[in-house]
């Protein structure tokens, strides 16, 4: 049975959680209570004094609990961008209004428009008197030869009515406004050419800067060699994340096959990073301890070069976080306990962006780790193939149904519909997207040194995302292959949890009274 005493990150990250989740709910101030708790230890020191104490031990769990929970919601109450007054919302006009600011993000380009996260700096309903604003806005400026040429950390000034993100009207259609919510974006605007003006260029993280002309120029690489839309954009998928040129029958296929994680760079594919480098270091006989600072520097560089290489994006980057922890606490510990690792991992990238919580790739990255680590070895003992090739596709079977199963509640509930033949996709499609990956990264290397080495790889790259969709399409197109119409709601999918949880106390504690 799990020791509780072995995962302490795991017990405090329960209130800090709850704190973030009555913030997200209530949204009141509550900084004074916040403040009651941090004067809580003077008392408590003053309690040691009195006779009998170790029986009220007690009270310091309870007031690291209270402190935690509060710490979280008013992380969370001061993270919310409308909570605060130089929000540039406040006494927003109904005309168009001026706004000057940065992009914050890499412009995605669509028919007729270009995408922008817009971060305000000062807003005015005149350009001579701007006062200094904060916030988010969702800027779609109208595509010509100028808005073509936006990039990350560009300085503009534009003018435009101002409004907010508004529910979908069919309330069964995915709640893009809510997914803008937790996002810090509450506001949009449709701006024509002529209503927006480059101020400066050059601007915003250096690093992230860096990683998306990194991206555009490795994206460049791959229009050169898969010249179909088709394989280039599920290539740029499988090797950099990048989905903006994904077609919908595409995106539909891997859906309804159980493998639309492999169209997003992160945790899988981080991990095939992380293994890569697990697999040749764990080769190296020595002891000494250059090589075990050696063993933990390298997988770090490894999987950060990763994140820069594929545009450093929000999924990305929580999966390196998550596999760094990993990794130092391997570093540091003969036996770390993995499940104390992710809940110290979740706990600090939560103080970064507490909003994170309520993401789904942040949710369903956690879940099928977790239940991985729990549930892989105990599948993979069921069977005992002592074939090489055989037991390698029956612990990639059980890793698959471990991280199905784990992940079951929450994938009924945001996406409706259950992939019959996901173990089918993941016994062809993740050997085939470890190749994609590996293939396309040595093409971006080859490259580099010179154009012609990287035909014979691009060749090579181009056939093995052809077999990938191939199969993907023939899998969608086998009987009974997708099950759909399911609508759970949020109670029923934390009864599911509840149920899969006292399966898992059967299994780790052999005691029936859980079932």
């Amino acid at each position: 049975m799990l020791n509780w005493r072995e995962i302490p990150s795991f017990r405090l990250v329960l209130p800090f959680i709850a704190g973030i989740l009555l913030a997200i709910h209530f949204n009141y101030n509550l900084t004074a209570l916040w403040l009651a708790t941090l004067a809580l230890p003077g008392g408590m020191w003053l309690a040691t004094k009195i006779k009998g104490w170790y029986r009220l031990r007690w009270l310091f769990g309870a007031w690291l609990n209270l402190y935690l929970l509060g710490f979280g919601y008013q992380l969370t109450w001061h993270y919310h961008a409308l909570n605060h007054a130089s929000h540039f919302s406040r006494e927003l006009p109904e005309t168009a209004v001026f706004l000057a600011g940065e992009v914050a993000e890499a412009p995605v380009r669509k028919a007729k428009w270009v995408k922008i996260e817009f971060q305000v700096s000062a807003k005015s309903e005149s350009p001579e008197s701007l006062q200094p604003g904060c916030g988010k806005v969702l800027v779609y400026v109208e595509r010509d030869s100028l808005s073509e040429q936006l990039a990350y950390g560009d300085r503009l000034f534009i003018h435009g009515k101002i409004t907010q993100t508004e529910p979908p009207k069919n309330p069964d259609a995915f709640d893009y406004s809510r997914y803008l919510y937790f996002q810090n974006i509450h506001h949009q605007a449709f701006i024509r050419s002529g209503n927006w003006q480059l101020h400066d260029r050059g601007h915003g993280n250096p690093f992230y800067r860096k990683a998306i002309v990194l991206r555009d120029r490795f994206l460049a690489i791959l229009e050169k060699h898969l010249t179909e839309n088709r394989e280039f954009s599920v290539g740029s998928a499988l090797i950099l994340g990048y989905r903006d040129a994904v077609p919908d029958e595409v995106l539909t296929a891997y859906s309804e096959t159980g493998a639309m994680h492999l169209l997003a760079v992160s945790g899988m594919h981080v991990g095939f990073i992380f293994l890569g480098f697990h697999f040749f270091l764990k080769r190296i006989k020595r002891k000494d301890l250059a090589f075990k600072i050696i063993k933990g520097v390298l997988p770090l560089l490894g999987i950060w070069a990763f994140a820069l290489i594929t545009g450093a994006s929000p999924s990305v980057m929580r999966a390196t976080a998550m596999f760094s922890f990993i990794i130092l606490g391997q570093a540091l510990s003969k036996s770390p306990n993995i499940y104390n690792t992710l809940a110290f991992s979740a706990f600090c990238l939560l103080i970064y962006n507490p909003y994170w919580l309520l993401n789904v790739g942040f949710q369903l990255s956690y879940l099928a780790v977790a239940g991985i680590v729990f549930f892989e070895p105990r599948i993979t003992g069921l069977w005992i193939i002592k074939n090489k090739i055989g037991r390698f596709f029956w612990q990639l079977n059980a890793v698959s149904l471990a991280a199905q199963l784990a992940t079951l509640p929450l994938t009924l509930l945001y996406f409706h519909q259950f992939p019959v033949y996901f173990w089918l996709s993941s016994l062809l499609l993740v050997p085939v997207s470890g190749g994609v990956l590996i293939v396309g990264l040595v093409l971006f290397l080859v490259e580099s040194i010179h154009p012609l080495l990287g035909l014979g790889v691009g060749k090579a790259l181009w056939v093995l995302v052809w077999a990938s969709n191939e199969a993907i399409f023939f899998i969608q197109k086998l009987p009974a292959a997708l099950v759909d119409g399911i609508w759970i709601s949020g109670w029923t999918a934390a009864a599911l949890f509840v149920v899969l949880g006292c399966g898992m106390a059967v299994l780790a504690s052999k005691r029936l009274r859980w079932a």
